[in-house]
Parts: C-alpha cells; sequence; structure tokens
C-alpha cells in the first residue's frame, strides 16, 4: 500500500518512462494496405528489420480535416479543438519479416485501412524502457473533489497515480487506485497488458486510464 496524503506532486506518484524516437528512419507507403492485411509495399525497406517496432502514421493536409472525420464517422466533430491536427492516426506494430526491396510483411493485421491519400508512411520505433511491470498494489491518495476541468494545474495534473511512458512489452496487474484524478496514464507505449485494476469513486474528468500519444 503506498498512501500519499501530502499531495500533489508535478508528476505521478510512480513514474516509469523513456524516450520514445521515431525519427530514425522511414519510408512512405506507394499503395493502400487492406483491413486485415499484414503486407506494406513502401518505397524501400532499407533500414528496417525483422523484429523492429514501426509506427505507421497518416495525417491530415492542413487545415484540412478528412482524415479525423473519417477516422470518428460516424460521430460529427462539433466543436472539438484541434480537430484538424495533423496525425490523428498511429499504430504501433513489429516487422515480421523483409520480403524484397520494397514490401515487409506485419506480425499484427491491421484494423484499418491504410491509404496512402493521407501520406501514409512508416518509421523504426524505439523505446527505452521494455519488460516492465508494476503488480499487486493500492494507492491511496486524498483527493478532495468535486473536480473542475482546468481550475487548476495542481486539479488536473497533480493527482497522478501510474504513469508508463516510452515503453513496450509491459504490464500493469492487480493494482488499485483510490482517491486520485489521473490515476493511470499511458504515452507513447506498445505492447501493454492492463489486467485487474480498480479505480473506485469519482475522480472527475480525468479519472479512469488515459492514454495519450
Amino acid at each position: 500500500v503506498l498512501s500519499c496524503a501530502n499531495y500533489p506532486l508535478p508528476d505521478h506518484l510512480i513514474n516509469i518512462g523513456g524516450q520514445a524516437v521515431d525519427n530514425l528512419h522511414s519510408s512512405k507507403l506507394t499503395q493502400n494496405a487492406p483491413l486485415g492485411s499484414n503486407i506494406m509495399q513502401v518505397v524501400s525497406t532499407s533500414g528496417f528489420n525483422e523484429g523492429d517496432a514501426i509506427i505507421i502514421r497518416m495525417y491530415n493536409a492542413q487545415p484540412d480535416d478528412s482524415l479525423s472525420r473519417e477516422l470518428v464517422y460516424p460521430l460529427e466533430p462539433e466543436t472539438w479543438t484541434n480537430f484538424a491536427r495533423w496525425d490523428p492516426f498511429r499504430l504501433v506494430v513489429e516487422v515480421e519479416s523483409i520480403i524484397d526491396g520494397t514490401t515487409l510483411q506485419i506480425k499484427q493485421k491491421l484494423p484499418r485501412e491504410i491509404k496512402t491519400e493521407y501520406n501514409a508512411d512508416i518509421r523504426r520505433y524505439t523505446t527505452q524502457v521494455a519488460g516492465v511491470g508494476v503488480e499487486h498494489l493500492r494507492i491511496l491518495g486524498a483527493f478532495q473533489g468535486p473536480f473542475q476541468h482546468h481550475a487548476s494545474d495542481a486539479m488536473n495534473y497533480g493527482w497522478g497515480g501510474i504513469k508508463l511512458s516510452g515503453a513496450r512489452d509491459s504490464w500493469i496487474d492487480d493494482v488499485v487506485v483510490v482517491d486520485m484524478v489521473l490515476d493511470f496514464t499511458v504515452s507513447s507505449t506498445f505492447n501493454l497488458t492492463l489486467n485487474n485494476l480498480g479505480i473506485p469513486g469519482d475522480g472527475g474528468g480525468h479519472h479512469g486510464i488515459t492514454l495519450a500519444s
């Protein structure tokens, strides 16, 4: 049990993180990759290797927001902010094999079609943290509501439980977070298992599991 009555802190109580890097090598898709496929056609597979993690991205041609609208259809954006963000689609997968100079096979099947009209590309993706986990833990906070969105930095971001960033092949298991606001935060992380998590009570608008890019 971890008790944190003298809060808030500038970050989460448990902060496991490293840097995720995706600017080492990239290549654009030359053909659409259909939903359910695991084959990708790119300009060049040079610099990619079996076992590499890669991030697949598609981009809005700002200020156009066509990709964002396609991703959330049939919902309408209404007054959502930053809806035309540059790269609203990001997916991290692993390279199964390099078939030839322009074709590679990925381990995971694509959850949606990847389209060249959105300037889709792949980039080698590396993390500094791998194979880490938090388990069998109860975190007791002392946040006294009610929560008011953006009322203060302390209220928005000062009551954090566990943050995991820039990681792969990791897990959080059998963890309960009580009376916090940002209970669990995950960013720039893939192959993560979240299991048997307890988030009782009502911590307001940031309560629960936050997934960030």
